[in-house]
């Protein structure tokens, strides 16, 4: 390999979401297949947000989507507590 460092050969990164590496420890005798994880793209990741705000017993769900910073405001979430 001329210029390029193995590492960064087994390295895929997803910008705020962070790198991800391929070698060492996540390649073994016990673990021969191993894949980079799909791009946030190609998943759509959602976050569940719980917090005690609902109003009821229970408490509430949120389900944010990255990126969207409308659905965070209005969730319960207060950053203040």
């Amino acid at each position: 390999m001329t210029g390029v460092d193995r590492h960064q050969l087994l390295r895929v990164c997803y910008g705020k979401f962070g790198c991800f590496s391929l070698d060492h420890p996540w390649v073994s005798l016990r673990r021969v297949i191993n894949m980079a994880p799909k791009s946030p793209r190609a998943i759509w990741p959602n976050f569940f947000l719980y917090t005690r705000g609902g109003g009821g017993p229970s408490p509430a769900m949120d389900v944010l989507v990255d990126g969207d910073l409308g659905r965070l405001r209005r969730s319960n979430f207060d950053p203040d507590r």
